[in-house]
């Protein structure tokens, strides 16, 4: 009867130590599959590095079609995100592609000197947009984006060649106008 007892006493912690590591350790690698997902918010246009991603289980019915592993994770260094990625969501196929180079959009980083601007001191900040004028016809030319100001030295704008060139040619030609440029 003490037999009995005894292996009765090691089948009920066998099944406990069983039910233990069923629990803690075999069901999910059994189970459940590891996918590559975003370790942080990745946006539009972000360029994945190593840190963008993490290892994650997810049960079967909730893989992305398409879902990539993390030895998948070389083949998406240096490209770009299509569009925005949760924390902690599934990585798959076409979620990242190979980095756009900017296309020529027509645009220059132009200077225009501080002998042609109307007023010295602008208060003009890099990445605003200014609005420019002739003076003293008030005619207006363009709205551009300012790359760096110097007070009193010049303003470098992105605009296209053509505008740049009427620029050049009213503040140094005949008319002799001078460009007051405005952010507002």
């Amino acid at each position: 009867m003490k037999l009995k007892s005894i292996i009765g006493i090691l089948l009920i912690l066998l099944s406990i130590a069983g039910m233990y590591f069923w629990e803690t350790k075999y069901r999910k690698e059994m189970i459940f599959t590891k996918v590559l997902a975003a370790a942080a918010d990745i946006h539009e246009g972000d360029i994945a590095t190593e840190d963008s991603f993490k290892e994650i289980s997810v049960s079967p019915e909730s893989l992305v079609s398409g879902y990539l592993t993390s030895e998948d994770k070389d083949m998406l260094l240096g490209k770009e995100c299509v569009f925005p990625i949760k924390e902690n969501g599934q990585i798959f196929y076409g979620s990242f592609e190979d980095a756009k180079t900017k296309e020529d959009d027509g645009m220059y980083d132009l200077v225009l000197p501080g002998e042609w601007i109307y007023l010295k001191d602008l208060g003009l900040d890099k990445g605003v947009p200014a609005l420019i004028y002739y003076v003293p016809s008030g005619e207006y030319i363009g709205r551009y984006e300012v790359r760096s100001v110097k007070a009193g030295e010049y303003v470098e704008i992105r605009c296209p060649l053509d505008d740049y060139l009427s620029m050049v040619s009213s503040a140094s030609g005949g008319s002799c106008s001078l460009l007051l440029i405005s952010d507002k």
